[in-house]
């Protein structure tokens, strides 16, 4: 946005797709607009408006691989430490390809889960889903075509925020995530996803006053580790480690 501090008017300079990772916005000499994404970057003339978005063109340095998850088509799916983007191998041809930022926030993807050919990624901060189709044109945006897609941000419904647990695929066809809270929060979830309908329902507390640490399923349970420490900041209240097993169908604590 530009606001002109004389007549408080406000007007947008650069809409998405792609707000850069932490805001990374830069003026030039000129007074000129320089925005930073993981592997791209807009540049923004104010005088006539024109806006660039190109490709970084130089190779990126290597990084630590912060998950790596497989997928139906042979592939292999994994993202970095930092930054909003994924890759994938295909270890038939020995090809990697490494996308671009799959979500307008800052932070990092925690894992993905491939369902039905498309790759759901969960990602910090404010406990971004997110969906792509490796298949399609790459074109992120929040509308219904968008690939990837920001699906919801946990945040904005239950003050979820890191996803520490990731996001698997579980019982019924559904996609189960496991959350710690915001900032000085405590009460981590369980966030349940219907990938055909974008439904999200989720479950805080499931260990009260806990956040969600690891998380795995199979067709029938979800099994899930919690801690008593909550977001960053926080103060704990609850006291010692839990291995629990939850029914989805039931939602309740069965062991």
């Amino acid at each position: 946005m530009s606001l002109d501090l004389t007549t408080g008017k406000r007007s947008v300079l650069f809409a998405k797709p792609g707000t850069p990772a932490n805001n990374r916005w830069y003026f030039d000499s000129q007074g000129n607009i320089l925005g930073l994404l993981v592997q791209s970057y807009a540049y923004i003339d104010r005088k006539t408006q024109r806006v660039v978005h190109e490709t970084i063109p130089i190779p990126g340095p290597g990084q630590d691989v912060r998950f790596l998850s497989t997928a139906a088509d042979g592939r292999i799916y994994g993202g970095p430490d930092l930054g909003q983007n994924l890759f994938s191998y295909d270890p038939t041809k020995s090809q990697l390809i490494s996308y671009d930022q799959v979500v307008d926030r800052t932070g990092e993807i925690y894992y993905s889960a491939e369902l039905d050919g498309k790759i759901y990624s969960a990602t910090y901060a404010e406990g971004g889903l997110s969906v792509f189709d490796p298949h399609k044109p790459w074109s992120p945006r929040e509308k219904a075509d968008s690939n990837p897609r920001a699906i919801v941000y946990l945040n904005d419904m239950q003050d979820q925020n890191r996803p520490l647990a990731g996001i698997h695929r579980g019982p019924m066809g559904l996609l189960y995530v496991g959350t710690e809270p915001g900032y000085g929060l405590l009460g981590g979830a369980i966030s349940v996803l219907d990938p055909k309908t974008d439904h999200i329902d989720i479950y805080r507390n499931v260990i009260s006053e806990e956040k969600i640490t690891a998380l795995a399923a199979d067709d029938h349970y979800v099994y899930a580790r919690s801690a008593p420490e909550g977001g960053t900041g926080s103060v704990s209240t609850a006291k010692g480690v839990h291995f629990f097993v939850w029914d989805p169908r039931s939602k309740n604590v069965c062991f």
